[in-house]
């Protein structure tokens, strides 16, 4: 104890007691003894957050700049300047998240980008899958379950799992990926994310309609009974229907978890794509942190490793009243 006091990681609160007895000392973590830097790398954009060191937002942003090898300059350039603005230094830097998304994999030598952020900032820097993250995310700041699936589709898609209060990341730190479970279509072998990845079936309703459709777009001609549309939903339910009952059987979780902005701009789709499980319909649950749910997971995983624990409950957390069929 007199170690984490000296250390400044815990600070002396309110003394608490009757006159007669012994007052007994409150001690609570010192939020501002570190923090960490979280960095969730997407097609079009990539996020950052700041986060101290129990948990909460310091401060964000977004950089709208498309996936390429110069990204990680970019993300040094706006970590330098954020921490000038916030007054941050470096020797408060507690580690260093960084999701990244599956065909990123042969894009950059992450194990240079990994090494160049550790030794310019001094800390531990933790890559791994957006699923990854992003479950750890969901779990703590809101389903605190010990099994427990996210399922992402905002671009491609990603998976997450927490089963038996362990993250799943394999030998190689590639389990849970989806993407590539293979659905048999029409007598054909075809990969999950090549039929109901969301840029797929953008793809398909752009070219349709010749025109650069946002998701709200899409949607509304779905409202509207438009044949090809609803079809495009159809096939959606349908493929991710079969995802998730393969998840239910291989990994019998409590709680799954989906992010998709179909799933999340309609509640007729949300409550097809729920019924549709039948049975296990009780599991399906929308995202409450949706795209910043690996920045946050990024947190957990910065302050466990920092603080050497294995659990952590975040200072503040982010329920929300969701209306469930």
């Amino acid at each position: 104890m007199q170690n984490l006091l000296d250390d400044n990681l815990i600070i002396e609160t309110t003394l608490t007691g009757n006159r007669l007895g012994r007052k007994s000392l409150l001690i609570e973590l010192n939020s501002k003894a570190g923090y960490c830097i979280n960095v969730a790398i997407e097609n079009l954009y990539t996020k950052i957050m700041f986060n101290d060191l129990c948990g909460q937002k310091i401060h964000s942003l977004s950089i709208d700049i498309p996936f390429s090898s110069e990204i990680i300059e970019n993300i040094f350039t706006e970590i330098k300047k954020c921490t000038t603005k916030l007054n941050l230094t470096h020797t408060k830097i507690i580690g260093i998240s960084l999701s990244t998304r599956a065909y990123m994999e042969n894009e950059l030598d992450w194990n240079n980008v990994k090494e160049n952020l550790s030794t310019f900032f001094n800390t531990n820097v933790f890559i791994h899958s957006h699923g990854h993250f992003a479950v750890l995310g969901e779990n703590s700041y809101s389903d605190k379950s010990n099994n427990i699936v996210f399922i992402d589709n905002t671009y491609d898609i990603s998976m997450g799992a927490v089963i038996d209060d362990r993250l799943l990341l394999g030998s190689n730190n590639k389990a849970c990926n989806l993407a590539n479970t293979i659905i048999n279509k029409n007598g054909n072998a075809i990969l999950l994310k090549e039929l109901i990845a969301l840029h797929v079936i953008m793809d398909k309703i752009n070219g349709k309609t010749k025109e650069a459709l946002t998701i709200k777009e899409f949607l509304a001609l779905f409202n509207k009974y438009d044949s090809y549309s609803e079809n495009l939903i159809n096939e959606f339910i349908e493929y991710t229907n079969i995802a998730i009952n393969n998840v239910i059987n291989f990994y019998n979780p409590e709680i799954i978890v989906i992010n998709c902005p179909i799933v999340a701009e309609s509640d007729e789709i949300f409550i097809r794509l729920k019924n549709s499980l039948k049975e296990n319909k009780g599991v399906l649950y929308p995202s409450m942190l949706k795209e910043n749910a690996p920045l946050y997971g990024g947190a957990i995983y910065c302050i466990i490793n920092f603080l050497k624990v294995k659990h952590f409950i975040p200072a503040k957390c982010y329920y929300r009243d969701i209306k469930f069929v």
